[in-house]
């Protein structure tokens, strides 16, 4: 068990995945001094109510460790931070909130790794890939390419996941399940029905 900075947010972060905050409440600005003096990691987690600023937020269970990568200064009295995921994890326990949020947490990752098969992977990297075309075609922005299948099954998995067109609770239900097998087919589920969302709508706009 490990006490961690938290900072919870309205969004879903993936371990392997970079991302960028702006800070403006002065308890993540001495969150950010924190980390970065002691070289410490903090938690990332999503908001199940309320809202990020102000406090008095409700917050779910799973979560992300993340590590800032990089800290530059936005005027005098806001931060503009780099950061990473590097590892899933467990809320056991929040505690007292003294300068910024803090918690008990545990590091978890599934385990069967033999359970999700290049094969499946490459199953959803094909749905993935339609979904991307079709969001290209729908707004005219053209889309990243897709990362390919040759990590682990658990990064495949939490890449795929990130570059789904996911919401944040679908992609906190991704991140909860405990088993990759679990974690593959909520996935999957997910992303079908995402996908069959912009191919209806392509259809409809090909009538016109």
């Amino acid at each position: 068990m490990h006490v961690s900075p938290m900072f919870p947010l309205g969004m879903v972060v993936f371990p392997n995945t970079k991302f960028q905050l702006r800070i403006f409440e002065e308890r993540y600005i001495k969150l950010v001094k924190y980390c970065t003096n002691t070289d410490s990691a903090f938690g990332v987690c999503l908001i199940a109510k309320g809202h990020e600023v102000g406090g008095g937020d409700e917050r779910y269970q799973f979560g992300t460790l993340a590590k800032i990568d990089s800290v530059a200064k936005i005027g005098s009295e806001q931060l503009s931070i780099r950061c990473q995921g590097v590892g899933r994890i467990e809320v056991t326990k929040w505690l007292p909130e003294d300068s910024y949020p803090k918690a008990s947490i545990e590091f978890c990752e599934a385990q069967d790794t033999e359970s999700v098969t290049i094969d499946q992977l490459a199953q959803l990297r094909l749905i993935a890939e339609r979904t991307s075309k079709n969001v290209e075609k729908l707004t005219g922005i053209p889309q990243p390419p897709l990362p390919k299948l040759s990590e682990g099954p658990v990064k495949c998995i939490y890449e795929l996941a990130e570059s789904s067109f996911l919401g944040a609770y679908d992609r906190y239900q991704v991140l909860a399940e405990n088993t990759l097998r679990l974690r593959f087919h909520t996935l999957k589920e997910l992303m079908i029905g995402v996908d069959e969302i912009y191919v209806n709508e392509l259809k409809i706009r090909n009538q016109y």
